[in-house]
Formats: C-alpha cells, structure tokens, sequence
C-alpha cells in the first residue's frame, strides 16, 4: 500500500521494523509488532494504544525497551510527539459521513512537527481516512490540522481550531457511493509517518439511499 511507503519514506524503517525503533535508545533493527503494556508486557501493542498509557509507562518503557540512562530524556521528548486521538462520526447518512479528529494531547511544537530525524525536511502531522466495506474501499481522503498539513488537497472539507480545551480538531466529510442496500463501515485513520499508527471505528450504520430518491435519480 502506498500509505505503508510513505511512512516507511519517512521514517526510514522498513515495513517489517517495529514501529517505536525509530525513536532514541531503541535498536533500529528492532522488528516485529511493538510488544508492551503496562498490565501484560508480552502482549502486542500499537503507537496508537501506547501513546494512550503515556506519560504513566515511561519507566517500564525504559526497562522493557533497554532504554541507557542518558538516552531516557531523549526518548521521552520524541515519545512526547505521537498524537494521541480521539474520533467520532456524526451526519450520517446515505451519501455519506462526518467524521471529527480530535487530538487528545498537547503538541510539542505549534505547527505539529512529527518526529522524523532521518527525513531531510521538517514534516507536519497528517493522516488518511478511509472508509470501507471489508476489502472495499468507499472513500479516501487526507487530512491535517488545517494549511500546516496540506490542507488544500482537502480544500472546503476540513475545519480546524483550538477546539475544546484548546484541543485541535479537524473534521473529514466523506462522500460515499449510493446504496440500495444499508451498510456497516469501518472508518479508519492511518498516520502518515509512523508505521502502523492507526485508530479506527468498526460498524458504522449508513441507511439505504431513500426509495423516491433512487426512482427519481434512475428516471
């Protein structure tokens, strides 16, 4: 998938690489899914979920990870620059869906840098949103928080601010096929530069398209 590439462009890992090996202290060649939690240590875990458990884990991050004394700050302050997100979806309906981030933590810089110190430019938080059936995808779209991440490739459809408690929000209208049919969709948001850092909502009910509107559409 093209979405895998540029995050591993990014991050200069491979596909295959744990997703945390980018940060310092960790071994780079490090691979396999990122096995860690407070609770159970051999079960696997991902960016996303361990972002949520920050900063409480810290200390059994350097213990399980080897993280050397000297480097704990270090690895801490990249740590600190993961998003951690919160989604819900409103206005649903049979041509399509709202969908609202909302970033759960406080960046570390104003213009949302993401932590990339392999990558020759400064890079910006952004994220694809995918709605799908299964295998089938219904819609595609990347997002950010406002201009600072591409904004215009979205141009009309995203709405960004300080939101509640001075938390940024952006907002993703996803336009979806008709359906004679009502459908459960998955609504996914996959990180642009960290491999494997997504959040997603499963079963998301989008009714049939109304009966007069489809006669009305055929004739």
């Amino acid at each position: 998938m093209m979405i895998t590439l540029l995050q591993c462009v990014k991050s200069a890992r491979w596909p295959e690489n744990s997703p945390i090996s980018i940060f310092p202290g960790v071994d780079p060649q490090m691979s396999g899914p990122l096995k860690f939690n407070t609770q159970t240590p051999s079960t696997t875990q991902s960016l996303a979920t361990l972002v949520e458990s920050l900063p409480t884990s810290l200390r059994t991050l350097y213990s399980s990870l080897h993280i050397p004394p000297h480097l704990q700050t270090p690895f801490t302050k990249a740590v600190s620059t993961l998003p951690n997100l919160n989604l819900s979806v409103s206005q649903v309906n049979a041509l399509g869906l709202t969908l609202t981030l909302t970033r759960q933590n406080a960046p570390t810089s104003s213009d949302y840098r993401v932590y990339t110190p392999k990558f020759p430019k400064p890079q910006t938080e952004g994220f694809f949103v995918i709605v799908s059936v299964g295998e089938e995808i219904l819609g595609l779209k990347r997002v950010g928080w406002g201009a600072t991440t591409r904004g215009e490739q979205v141009k009309g459809k995203i709405s960004s601010g300080g939101g509640r408690g001075g938390k940024a929000t952006a907002k993703a209208v996803m336009k979806l096929p008709d359906s004679e049919k009502e459908r459960k969709v998955d609504v996914t948001v996959i990180s642009d530069s960290y491999i494997g850092m997504e959040w997603r909502i499963e079963g998301v009910e989008v009714p049939a398209v109304p009966r007069g509107l489809e006669e009305g559409k055929k004739g």
